[in-house]
Formats: structure tokens, sequence, C-alpha cells
């Protein structure tokens, strides 16, 4: 007899009398033949069900009473008899079933289930002198995942409620609070925090003593093994199986008769089976199990009741190759509807969207869409969706272990193509080949990690991605290697699956080779190991395991790479045209060969990973040599920036599941630091230099103009003053004046004295002679620019106390009006999708779901694609005002080449979390405090950009072109040009000035751009403050040759950036001398980094990102050591 029988059909659904694709194991329980009572066929059950203990007083015996409580009624009281006591029986409809068992058939108590003395002693033993908190993170982290889900959550906060007893019972749980970062789980050190309030509100004894009976319970239970089942004492074993039979078999029409029955016989509602392949499912996790096809009212019905007969829900399951579940864990992983809506009705998830997201579950994301924006947006959003919802389950589903069936390849490509029909899934419905499931597990891993080469190649025929990653970043071709498939793997790379890409750990396919057999102490891999690996054997074939090294390894090895690039024959890799990091990596693939060394490999994969270091130094010689090249540009650049990627190196912090020992090397550039430390440095003072050359010749020509005491004098109309006056001047008080010389009228435009013909106002600094401003004035006016001011009109101060507050702070930021309206899970979903940042509710799930991505990095996210929208328009409105300062005054301005990209999420993510340091505690008006919490990306004004670099022969020509373009942008107004100067910082002013470093101009500019349609027909504003970079030529050209060697002094290259420790931290003095010395080339303001790593124009050149710092102080100095 079948526990668990799957209906026939193309892929194991549909009636029983259909051929089947599927095959399942048989059940594991003896064949017993059981006597089925008879059953009232007009029977039905309330939906819900609640007990009622009472007393019977005169006779000393107990009664339950299982009742629905919305239709209990109260009866009249009889009259007394002589003797008898008065007492009130409630009364039932006719529709209520009341079940009344004698004293032997009463079900246990909670606290006959479990004595929680009893639990506590088991409990002192599992938790000794550990910190409580991080044991009951352990034992509630069922999928050892590394973090709790919300299910999980519940499961435990209800448990501990229980242990603290009355003490407990009005703290708030709340998963919110605990989830600091708003990613849908909740990790170590989030759950530290949450365990320190407690131990606040509850004292630390207690908590720990309540730790003590969460972490022995299990062990107190008085619950034993029975024949082929788990269960309580007092329970019937025939009657215990029959229930778990009945659940398994969700799909009878007799189902709910089935189950009502065997909880009248005495059935176990928490039984469990004693079996492998199902191991200590309960009868609930097999209702959980119900297919997405099933009549989920029956089910539904059947959890109700056994919720009644006190079936716990936070009951997980035995280990399992996918860990221990809980059983909406189950239901999420199926998604029958009612089944998976039952279960919620006990399970508090709070926000329900979250969840939702969080486990892959649209049809629930859908209905609180709805709920928030009504139908007609969730049908907007649902017709979005590529793929049918339950055709991609089904497909996840039967490659999974969960049900214990077999996907095969005639089953796959009929899911694939739309070709399968049952139940509500009809014709044409296809399943995404890519649909992640629990952590991003998609059907082609699956059916890798079994060893099922036919579904593999039918899936691959479907279009399912190889590439693709699950959470852990690791790809079908890890898990293959991992197994040691050869056969797999050798499909896997006939369509075109990388060999080169790394997971979260830094590790390709080939340095994980074997990694599922053997422990990180070379023994054999453990039970609960060999599980989680889906591993179907416990040992390979040596020749098995050669062919796959074959397979894997890299084409060149590291000696003969280093041997021919070290004879200059480095063209032969980098000299084609179109050459590309990328490419590289796929060819040379030493980001891999340096750090792994497959000859000493005896035991495990793991042996072989360490920095081999004498390959490493024989690199460090090449790439010292070719940073140290003036000026580096072209191949031999593309050949620096990909040896400094190669010896990155793998990493310990990520999280892999796969993997089985963590990389152990803190720097893997540990060896050779110093000397690139000490080349970078020589490289950036020797930059430094030439900078300090023009910024001295820009301060001599601005003393000759201050002398000279007119603002129309050219350098070469007189004599220049002597050193002596010159002397002098310095240290005269200048004359108080107004940076810019701009002031705003009451309607917050910009005004001067004078007009310009046009009937604009004029610039602030156009003058009635028609003699354009050159050599010493302009070089002083650019040197009287402010080095950082924020101003904003006044009538946006006078119309949002926010911008009050701007002005009033100097600390520039701005919230687009779409962001404005994020406030959940739910609505930031919908404004990812009305941007584009998502192309429907899958990917939404998926940024939790694989990514595990926060809140804050969805608003980035979103922040990213915004930028996009805005971009191509910001730029061009850019280029008009720069060609009408251009055409009118005749300046040689040089704008970029190509149309430079928005700041891409990688570096957004960087400065948002510097900004969160920096303004975290800032209150703003009209935001509120939950929102702040998340949306520090919008400090970040810099994800539109262009530049502008001023010609000229001389620098007091280039000054004057810098002088006139900036004075253009400041002339523009909101109400006329739809632009506004909001900010602007000047590395060129007295007080932040040097002997030397990099210095141009950035003007932050608020740009009303017009309207993008989304999907909804929402039109969202797009308005949006970029940055419009000014720069000399002449500090341009050296800005080219030292792009890369800045990238490496701010730690773009490192995977654990060494020398970006603050100031004040736990560095020591010789530390923070070094960093200072790498931090001389930009005092005065942040930049941003080359967009793309092929970019070598100056539309990449000009956005190299500053050091981390706060805002510019103006007496902030810099001087070179």
């Amino acid at each position: 007899m079948a526990l668990v029988r799957v209906l026939s059909s193309p892929v194991g659904l549909g009636s029983p009398d259909r051929s089947s694709d599927l095959t399942v194991a048989s059940s594991p329980c003896r064949p017993t033949r059981l006597s089925q009572p008879r059953i009232q066929a007009n029977r039905r059950l309330p939906p819900l069900w609640d007990s009622l203990e009472v007393s019977m007083q005169s006779t000393q015996k107990s009664m339950t009473i299982w009742r629905s409580p919305s239709l209990s009624e109260h009866s009249p009281l009889p009259p007394l008899a002589k003797g008898a006591s008065r007492h009130r029986v409630p009364g039932w409809s006719a529709e209520t079933r009341v079940v009344a068992r004698n004293p032997g058939s009463n079900r246990p108590t909670s606290s006959a289930l479990c004595d929680p003395d009893l639990a506590e002693s088991y409990g002192r033993k599992i938790l000794g002198d550990a910190p409580w908190p991080q044991q009951v993170f352990k034992a509630a982290d069922y999928a050892s995942s590394g973090y709790l889900m919300p299910a999980e959550w519940a499961a435990l906060t209800t448990r501990l409620r229980s242990a603290l007893a009355s003490a407990g019972a009005s703290f708030p749980y709340s998963f919110a609070s605990a989830d600091a970062n708003m990613d849908g789980r909740v990790d170590m050190e989030e759950w530290k925090a949450f365990a320190h309030t407690m131990e606040e509100e509850f004292g630390a004894r207690r908590c720990r003593v309540a730790s003590m009976r969460y972490l022995g319970t299990r062990k107190a239970e008085a619950r034993s093994r029975v024949k082929n089942i788990f269960m309580f004492e007092g329970y019937d074993q025939d009657a215990s199986l029959r229930l778990l039979m009945a659940c398994s078999k969700w799909s009878s029409g007799s189902l709910l008769d089935n189950v009502c029955s065997a909880l009248d016989a005495k059935a176990d509602p928490n039984a469990g089976l004693s079996d492998s392949r199902f191991n200590d499912y309960t009868p609930l996790i097999f209702l959980a199990m119900a297919q997405p096809t099933a009549d989920g009212t029956q089910v539904a019905r059947a959890i109700d009741s056994l919720v009644a007969a006190r079936a716990d829900v936070h009951r997980e399951s035995g280990q399992m190759p996918f860990g221990r579940l809980l059983p909406l864990r189950f239901a999420a992983r199926l998604q029958n509807r009612l089944g998976l809506e039952a279960l919620l009705r006990y399970v508090d998830v709070e926000d329900r969207f979250n969840w939702a997201a969080g486990e892959n579950v649209e049809h629930v994301m859908l209905d609180e869409l709805r709920k928030l924006y009504g139908d007609s947006a969730s049908y907007s959003i649902a017709a979005q969706s590529r793929y049918s919802t339950q055709a991609t389950v089904l497909l996840r589903l039967f490659a999974s272990p969960i049900v214990g069936g077999k996907l095969t390849p005639d089953g796959a490509q009929k899911l694939l193509e739309g070709q399968f029909a049952d139940g509500n899934i009809r014709l044409g419905s296809r399943a995404d080949p890519d649909g992640p499931g629990l952590e991003g597990v998609t059907a082609l891993m699956e059916v890798v990690k079994k060893g099922d080469l036919d579904t593999t190649q039918a899936l691959l025929r479907g279009r399912a991605s190889p590439l693709q990653q699950d959470s852990s970043g690791a790809t079908p071709l890890h898990f293959a290697a991992a197994l040691v498939h050869p056969e797999i793997v050798r499909a896997l790379l006939e369509h075109r699956a990388d060999p080169s890409m790394v997971d979260q750990a830094g590790f390709t396919a080939w340095m994980v080779a074997g990694e599922a057999f053997v422990d990180a102490e070379g023994g054999q891999a453990g039970d609960d190991a060999k599980q989680r690996s889906r591993a179907a054997r416990t040992e390979y074939d040596p020749a098995e395991y050669s062919e796959l090294m074959d397979l894997l390894k890299p084409r060149h090895t590291p000696d003969q790479i280093l041997d021919q690039m070290s004879s200059a024959g480095w063209e032969a890799f980098v000299g084609k045209e179109g050459s590309s990091l990328e490419a590289l990596t796929r060819k040379l693939r030493l980001h891999e060969s340096l750090f792994f060394d497959p000859r000493v490999v005896v035991r495990g994969a793991w042996e072989g990973r360490f920095p081999r270091k004498r390959l490493l130094m024989r690199v460090k010689d090449l790439l010292l040599e070719l940073l140290q090249t003036d000026p580096l540009q072209g191949a031999r650049k593309l050949l620096a920036k990909y040896l400094l990627h190669a010896t990155m190196g793998p990493t310990g912090e990520g999280h892999c599941g796969h993997v089985r020992k963590r990389w152990a090397s803190k720097d893997n550039r540990m060896a050779y630091r110093r000397e690139l430390t000490e080349a970078v440095q020589g490289m950036l003072g020797k930059f430094a230099g030439e900078c300090n050359g023009f910024r001295a010749e820009i301060e001599r020509k601005a003393e000759i103009a201050r002398l000279a005491g007119t603002s129309h004098a050219l350098c070469a109309d007189g004599p220049e003053p002597a050193e002596g006056e010159i002397s002098s001047a310095r240290t005269q008080t200048p004359e108080p004046r107004t940076p810019l010389g701009i002031r705003r009228d009451p309607s917050g435009s910009l005004s001067t004295a004078a007009s310009s013909p046009s009937g604009r106002p004029a610039s602030p600094w156009e003058q009635p002679s028609p003699q354009p401003a050159l050599g010493s004035t302009a070089c002083l006016e650019l040197v009287s620019m402010p080095a950082d001011r924020v101003d904003v009109p006044q009538s946006w101060q006078d119309a949002d106390a926010f911008w009050q507050a701007v002005q009033q702070r100097q600390v520039l930021r701005y919230d687009p009006p779409w962001a404005r309206g994020v406030h959940s899970g739910a609505s930031c979903s919908l404004q990812l999708l009305r941007l584009g940042a998502v192309a429907d509710l899958a990917e939404c799930s998926a940024l939790q779901q694989v990514h595990h991505a926060p809140m804050e990095e969805q608003l980035a996210r979103g922040y990213v694609a915004y930028s996009e929208l805005c971009n191509v328009a910001f730029q061009e409105r850019m280029r008009e005002v720069a060609a009408r300062a251009a055409a009118r005054e005749g300046l040689d301005v040089l704008p970029p080449e190509h149309l430079v990209p928005a700041k891409r999420l990688k570096r957004l993510m960087e400065k948002t979390r510097q900004a969160r340091e920096e303004r975290g505690p800032l209150q703003w008006p009209g935001l509120s405090e939950g929102y702040l919490r998340f949306s520090h990306c919008f400090h970040i004004l810099d994800t539109v950009r262009t530049a502008f670099v001023c010609g000229g022969s001389t620098l007091a020509e280039q000054a004057a072109c810098c002088v006139h373009l900036v004075k253009e942008f400041c002339g523009c107004t909101d109400d006329e040009d739809g632009l506004c100067v909001v900010r602007i910082k000047s590395g060129f002013e007295r007080s932040v000035q040097g002997s030397g470093g990099y210095a141009d101009v950035k003007l932050l500019i608020y740009a009303d751009l017009g309207v993008h349609k989304a999907f909804d027909d929402v039109e969202v504003p797009l308005r949006i403050v970029g940055e419009v970079q000014v720069i000399l030529k002449k500090y341009m050209d050296v800005k080219r040759r030292m792009h890369l060697v800045y990238e490496v002094d701010r730690g773009s290259l490192d995977r654990e950036p060494s020398t970006d420790t603050p100031v004040g931290g736990k560095a020591n003095a010789a530390a923070q001398r070094a960093l200072r010395k790498l931090r001389i080339m930009f005092p005065s303001s942040k930049k941003e980094s080359s967009p793309t790593a092929r970019a070598a124009d100056d539309a990449a050149l000009v956005f190299m990102d500053k050091v981390p710092s706060s805002e510019p102080s103006p007496s902030r100095r810099v001087t070179i050591v």
C-alpha cells in the first residue's frame, strides 16, 4: 500500500488509470488490513474547531468536547432535582458534531506531552556553558541556512513563550523588530540583539532557563518509536498509521472522513513516519505536501480537523536532503492554495507579502497587492508574468526530493513547452526552466545532484540556463563537480556552462571537485552531510574523478601563462582587438590556478586550496612592472587590471552549503602587500607632483589678478608685480565677496545685476565688457569658488520644511517622488515593477529568496533603474547648456565621446553604506523613521553624471573656459530651463588648497525630465539630481594615466581592502600613516569610478570615486608626504 500516492500523468498528476512518467517509492509501512468504520455521508465539519474541557465534579470524570466556538449556543438551565448541583452545558447546532470520550480515550494535555522539568534537565546538558542565544538559534535553524525564516521564527517564539510561561505572554515577539535590515530573514547577529532585549525584559537567568526548556523539549517528550512510526503515549498505533496513510492520500475523495475516523479511533495527530525517505513526516506535513492541482477544500478542512485535535503546526520533519522543514514551508514549496491558506491561519508570519516573497509564493503576493492597490493593479501585475506559476512549481517539485518522485525527460519537456494539462493547469501554461526554489535551487540543479543525465539534457534543451546561480553563488556545474558526475559535467560544458564562474566563497567547480564525499577533516562525510548534498552514493570511482578534473582544468597552466608574459609575449593573450576583462578571465583562469593545486589532493578538494606563493610572487613582479608604467594604457592596462582581479582570490566570508572547509587566508596579498602599497604610493606621488605644478601656476596668476585690483586685467596686459608685492598681498585680508557672485530673488531664481540679451538672467560673472575673462582674472575666480555649498531655491524652502532642513544643515539629499511612497515590501515591489527594475513578481521574489536583498538594496535597485530612465535625457540636457555657452563665448569644451552609464548597483551600495555610517542618525521632516532606515541611497546624487573637459593651449585659457561653463549652469533656473544647481563643490578653493592633489569642479544639478509611463499606465515623474563634472584638460591628462593605481589605492580591487580602516579604528599608527599617504590625491570631494571595466575613454575616466570620507571641511588641507 503506497504511503504517498502520486497520481499518474505525464508529470505525475492526474487519474490513476493514466500512464505515469514518475516513479515513486512504495510505502515503507508494512501492509495492514484495516477495517473502516461506517461514516455518515452527510457529515459536515465546521472550518475551525476548538476544544473545551468540562470537569464533571459529581462523577470525578472528565470529557473533551470538540466544538466550533462560532456555532455554540447556551441552553436554558434545567430544573434542579433534590441534591443536584447546578451547572451549564453548552448546546450545539445541528451542523456541529460533538465528540465526547471517556477518560481512557482522552487526548493527552500539553503537560503530559512534555514534562518541563525533564526538558530543562535535558536542555542543561545540551546548553552547557555556551551562550544561550547561539545554541537556541542553531536549534531553531531547521534548514541549517544560517538564518531564520518567518515560519521558523514563529515556531521558535511560540515555544519560548511557552517556556517562559505567564511571564512571556505579553512580550512582543515581532519578526519585523528583529529583522533589522528588512531582508525577510533573521540572522545570528539580529537574533543576538533580540535576545539582549529579552534579557532586559525577563532577566538573563530566566531567559537561560527558558532556553534550556526549549532545547530539551524534543528529548523530554513522551514520544517513542512503535514499529514504524513515532507517536506519543496514550494513542493507538494502528489508528495513527491509518491517519498517516489517509493524509498521504490527499487526492482521495474521502480524505476528510478518513482523517476524522482515524482521530476518533485514538490516532496521534502528531505521529511521525520512521523512514529515511519520509523522515518523521507528520499528518500535517503530508497534507501540506498536497500538489497545486489537488482539491484544496478537503485538504484545508482536514488540516483544520488535525489542528483541532492538537496537531502541532510548529513540529518540524526529521533531517532530509533539504534540511528539516516545518509544515508551512512544505506547503510553500508545493503551493496548494487552500491548504496553504489553512496553515497560514494558525501560523503568524506577520507581513504575508514579505513571507511569500521569501518563499516564492506568487499567488499570496498577488492577493496582498490586491488588498492594498485594488483588482486593476493586481491584474496588471499578473499580466507581467511570462510563465505559469503552477507549471513552474510542478517542474521544480518533481525534480526535488521533497515528494520522493522523479522528473522524467518527457515530463520536463511537456511542462517547458506548455503541453501538459491537468486540473487547473491548462495547455499553453509553460514552466520557467530557471524558476528558483528553496535557496534559489532550480530544477536543473536538482536533477544534476541526482545524477540524472537524460533529464539534465532535456532541461538544457528546454533552455534551462547552466549559468544560473543559487543563493550561495553555486551553478549546476559546481554540484556536478562536487558529486563527481563527469558525464553531466560534459553535457553542461557542451551547453556553454562557464567553468570560470565562482560561488560566494570564490571557488570554481574545479576547486570543489569531489567535495561532497569528504568532510573538512579528511574523513568520510557524515550522514547529515550526505543527505544535504543529495549524494546517491557514498564513494566515487577514481577514474571518474580523473576524467572530471581533465574536463574542468584550465587550458593553460599558470607557469605557461607567466613564462609567455615575462618574455613580452603577453600580446598573445590581450593583444587582440575587442579583448575584455571577462574574456581574459574565461581564457586564462588564473583566479583558480593561483589558489588551487590539484596535484596535492589526496582526501578532498579542500587540500589543494591555498595561496600558491611561488606563482603569486611571479605575478607580483609582473604586476608591479605594469603599474609603474607611465602611461599605462591600452592592452597593458587591461592586463594589469586582470592580474589585480585574478589575485584577489577566494574569501572565507561567503556561506556555501556545498563547501566543506572555508578559505582560511584573510588577505590573499599578504606576502606582497607592502611592495604593492609602496608602488602605488610612488605613482600617486608622481601624479600629485604634476598636479602640484598646475595648482601653483593657477595660484600665481590668481595673486597677480588680486594685486592688479581689477577683474578685467589679463595676465599678458602689463608687467607682472614683483615677488615681494605678491608676498605682501598674501598677508592682506581679501575683500569679502560672495562666492560665485550668485544671489536668489524671492522666487528662488538665480539673478545678477545685469541681464543677458536673450532676456534670461545674466550669468553671475557675465560682464558688460565683450572681452572674455581669461588669464589671471579667470584663475582668481576659479580659486574663489566655494569648497562645498548647498543653495536651495527659496521657493522650495517655503513650500517644504524638508528643503529648509537641507539648507540649514548644508547636507543635500533628494528622494524621488516614487521612493517616498515605499513603506513595505509590497509597496517597494510595486515601484520596482513600475520602474522596470524587475520584470515580474518572480523576479521580485528572487530578490529575497535567492539574493537575500535587504530593503536598502531593493530600494537601491529601484534607484539604479530610475537613474537609467533619466540618464539619456539628463546628459542631453547638460550638453545643450554646455553647447550654448561654448557657442556664445567661443569656448573649447569637450563633452564625453559616449553616453556615460548610470552608476552600477555594487558601487551605489558601497557609497550607501558609507552614507548610512555618516548620516544614519539624521531625521528629516516629512520622512518617517522606518523609511529613513533603508533609504540612505538618496544621499548619493551622482547616479546620473556627465563631464566636460575645458580645453585651451594654456592653463589660464582652460580656467577661463571652466569659469564660463560653471556660470552658464548656475544661471539656469527651474522655471525656465527645468534645471537648477543646488550644490557646488570645488577643489580649487583656497581653504582646501595644498601643495599637491587633483582638483576639479562638481555641480549637482536638479533636472525635471518629464514622465515615465509604467506598465499600469501610472506616470512616474522623472526628477533627479545628477552630477556635472568640469575638468581642466591638463588635469584630465593626468587622470587618464593614474586611473588604475587610484582604484588600487581605493581598495576596489581587494577582496577585503586592508587600507580602508578608518582613522581611530583598530589600525595602528603606522597603518594610519600609510592610509593618509595613499589618500593624498583627492582632497576636496568624492568622485565616481569608471563605470565599466572595458571603458578607456574620457567618459569613464572622468568619474573616479573618491576615498570614503565625511563631508569636506573648509579648513581641510592636504599635503603630499
